[in-house]
């Protein structure tokens, strides 16, 4: 077993003793094999003492060489290190520490940590660290931390109580990068969310618009043969401007409701955004210049958008309606358009009014949420603004407090500026001689009440319940110069008939009417050449405008 090592102590006094003993003059002089003995035994200590201050001198470096690791490891860790006084006094921090709060480290010492957290989250970490020094159980802290002249980040903060419990050891991880993607997450599932439900509520719309606009339709028709044919008899004719009226509404909120359904639009056009919002501007004035000021803010030179002039009207006026609406008393209404950098343009639609509580701000854009009293609003404003932003391949975003008013941003795709919307045709009856018109649509409602309309206009029709009867009667020789042809119907569809029709009289003239024509079925019908669509229920006017179109193709 190999002896211990002497220390220098007793090497010191194992010295001492031999020189004395040597110098002892009752002792007898050594002998030389006692001398060299004694010299050897010296040589031994010194080289044990050589080595021995080797081995401290490697240690040395080694403690060094772990201190200087270690104070790298602390100075440049990719999180931030603090060690805080009971009172939330700094003692230590390493640069990250540094660079989060916006200060020199130097800067740091005795700063009291608490201090640079956002207002309820200072209070809040002071009970934090009380708990911290208390030695109890905490999870994570997370906060707002606003350093000297650096951008505000959200931090996560773990703590450790020292072993003497003199200091606690605080971790701080920035999660402002991790939070923000889970802010989109959430507003991506939001939006997925509010899809899958105007989706879903689409699918309904759709299923009942069909029947619904048929008895709308039926109710319209009348309603206008009526007024022309009793245009004396002042006791009707307002019981009948109450029907229009019931008629139009219903007729506005199927539409609403069957806009949902809609992915694509059918025939997107450039368009003046700022032209469009003058002339809905104009409209709007005559209705709130009493109580509200209306203010234009339109950039100039603002770049064309692809879209439906009608869509984006009506989401417009449903946005107005509602700024309107929250402005009971008075104020202002802003309708600002720019041109963005992403290649889009913007319209910003604000209000001065009684602004809305997060709980309302979080459903506004749901179908049906209303806050307004009953029969004031169907609460389907801004769920089909939003509707409409997303078909024209755009965004709809909300910003209300409560008593600060309301901002909602449309922002749509830009393109080149082309030629606009042709001009409409003017209604003065259809030219030239009546047409012999077959009317097929499985409604008996329609079938009964739409031919008096038609022939008020000086056209003859005959009626069909389906697509077969249809093709037999044309097939037995029945000649018409046109056919309104509905695109829902049992048994054959509207579509399915219109092929064969193609097949037997390519060059008959048609009118498709419907209550919802989704994209697919607009390419289909424009493929198929010689095809018009009307939307359900229609008014005597839009019938005869239609006609003439229709005419002006076969002209052609």
């Amino acid at each position: 077993m190999k002896p211990e090592k002497p220390s220098s102590e007793d090497l010191r006094r194992r010295a001492e003793a031999r020189m004395n003993s040597l110098a002892s003059p009752a002792l007898e002089v050594p002998t030389e094999l006692q001398a060299m003995r004694q010299v050897h035994e010296l040589q031994v200590h010194q080289v044990e003492l050589a080595m021995q201050n080797e081995e401290l001198q490697q240690a040395r470096v080694h403690l060094e060489e772990a201190l200087a690791s270690y104070t790298e490891l602390y100075d440049f860790a990719p999180v931030g290190y603090l060690s805080l006084e009971p009172n939330g006094g700094i003692t230590r921090a390493n640069l990250e520490a540094g660079r989060m709060l916006g200060l020199e480290r130097s800067r740091l010492l005795h700063r009291h940590f608490a201090g640079f957290l956002a207002g309820a989250d200072e209070r809040a970490f002071k009970v934090y660290l009380e708990q911290v020094f208390k030695d109890q159980p905490l999870e994570p802290f997370e906060g707002s931390l606003r350093g000297e002249g650096s951008a505000p980040l959200q931090v996560l903060v773990e703590a450790a109580l020292s072993a003497d419990g003199q200091k606690c050891r605080l971790v701080l991880l920035d999660v402002t990068e991790l939070r923000r993607a889970q802010e989109q997450e959430q507003r991506l599932e939001a939006d997925l969310q509010q899809s899958q439900k105007l989706e879903s509520l689409g699918s309904l719309a759709g299923g009942i618009a069909h029947d619904m606009n048929n008895v709308l339709a039926a109710i319209q028709a009348v309603s206008e043969t009526l007024h022309l044919t009793h245009s004396t008899d002042q006791t009707l004719l307002g019981s009948l401007d109450i029907i229009d009226r019931a008629s139009a509404r219903g007729r506005d909120l199927v539409k609403g409701l069957t806009h949902f359904a809609r992915k694509e639009l059918r025939e997107p056009k450039p368009l003046d955004l700022n032209a469009v919002i003058r002339e809905e501007a104009e409209h709007l004035g005559h209705t709130t210049r009493q109580k509200v000021a209306l203010v234009l803010d339109l950039e100039e030179g603002l770049p064309w958008v692809l879209g439906e002039r009608g869509s984006l009207a009506s989401a417009l006026m449903n946005l107005c309606r509602n700024a309107v609406d929250a402005m009971a008393g008075g104020g202002m209404l802003t309708l600002r358009t720019r041109r963005l950098p992403d290649a889009r343009v913007e319209l910003v639609v604000q209000d001065n009014g009684v602004g809305m509580p997060p709980e309302v701000l979080a459903r506004a854009t749901e179908p049906f949420y209303t806050t307004k009293p009953l029969g004031k609003g169907a609460g389907l404003g801004l769920a089909l603004a939003y509707a409409t932003a997303k078909a024209h391949g755009g965004t709809l975003s909300l910003h209300s407090e409560l008593g600060q008013g309301t901002l909602v941003s449309l922002r749509l795709p830009s393109c080149s500026a082309t030629t606009a919307d042709g001009a409409e045709v003017k209604t003065g009856g259809t030219q030239g001689a009546p047409l012999g018109i077959l009317l097929v649509d499985d409604d008996e409602l329609i079938r009964a009440s739409l031919p008096a309309m038609v022939e008020f206009l000086g056209h003859h029709v005959i009626c069909a319940a389906g697509g077969q009867e249809a093709l037999d009667m044309l097939e037995a020789g029945l000649e018409v110069q046109l056919v309104i042809l509905d695109l829902n119907m049992p048994g054959m569809n509207g579509l399915e008939v219109l092929e064969k029709l193609r097949q037997r009289l390519p060059r008959l003239p048609v009118l498709l009417a419907t209550g919802h024509l989704d994209a697919e079925t607009s390419r289909a019908i424009q493929q198929l050449g010689r095809v018009l669509s009307i939307n359900k229920p229609y008014t005597m006017e839009e019938l005869d405008q239609k006609l003439q179109k229709i005419l002006a193709l076969e002209g052609q």
